[in-house]
């Protein structure tokens, strides 16, 4: 995990205007606290598994996604345009395949295989796994919007994945076996 950490200031080096691109501060800082509420939401299902071992994660996926419709129409009638807000009209094919895939594929398949696996699976055999987020983040960005990656950004991955790597084939190189 240490080498997992030192990756992320190599991520947000950029931030401090020092890289070859700015990365947004707040776009930086939403990133870290997205990360942040990953780990809660672990302990929100651990904790529920403990309370309640048959429960069914599908249910349970489509509940807690009911949270979030509230302070997302707030922040909408907060910040976008009077004229654009509620005008579906306006919504793009892709805007259409954008919200069919972060509401239906992302959020609940998504999230319920993640929840199933850590209703089988104890936690810190699943969780390294989610140290693979930002690198496939990064590349989906430079192949659908043309991102370029900066060296420091380049070195934060390279850490990442290589604690990713470590964590998962660690404890076969202790006993022996073979990659």
């Amino acid at each position: 995990m240490a080498i997992a950490a030192l990756g992320l200031p190599c991520l947000g080096v950029d931030v401090l205007g020092h890289g070859a691109s700015e990365l947004p501060l707040a776009g930086f800082l939403l990133t870290v606290a997205s990360a942040a509420m990953w780990a809660a939401s672990n302990i929100v299902v651990r904790r529920a598994r403990q309370a309640a071992p048959a429960f069914e994660v599908l249910p349970f996926m489509v509940w807690t996604s009911l949270v979030p419709i509230v302070p997302f129409v707030l922040l909408s009638l907060a910040f976008d345009a009077a004229e654009t807000r509620w005008d579906w009209r306006a919504l793009s094919l892709t805007g259409w395949a954008s919200l069919a895939y972060l509401g239906w594929f992302a959020t609940i398949l998504g999230y319920a295989l993640w929840t199933g696996l850590l209703k089988r699976h104890p936690a810190n055999r699943v969780a390294p796994f989610s140290l693979a987020v930002p690198p496939v983040g990064i590349a989906a960005g430079m192949l659908a919007l043309g991102d370029v990656i900066t060296p420091w950004q380049w070195a934060g991955i390279v850490l990442i994945v290589l604690s990713l790597a470590l964590v998962v084939f660690k404890p076969r190189l202790r006993a022996g076996a073979p990659l």
